[in-house]
């Protein structure tokens, strides 16, 4: 299942914010973007029980001010 988390940081943190995100199992990339969050992160999960405890995860990586999350929808 793929999936990818919006992430907005603190201020001058988003370098650390994506080496702990790195550290995390699923996580097959995480980069800077612009606009209104500050970090993207690919994830490629089993299922969706293990998509909702990276987000859990997440939401204690020091920094991290919110995440989005967005879930495939498996089509045909």
């Amino acid at each position: 299942m793929y999936s990818c988390m919006l992430v907005e940081c603190e201020g001058g943190v988003f370098k650390k914010v994506i080496k702990e995100f790195e550290k995390l199992e699923g996580v097959k990339e995480a980069f800077t973007c612009t606009g209104r969050f500050d970090i993207v992160v690919l994830l490629e999960l089993k299922d969706l029980k293990s998509v909702g405890e990276l987000v859990l995860k997440a939401h204690d990586i020091l920094g991290v001010k919110r995440v989005e999350t967005l879930v495939e929808v498996p089509g045909e």
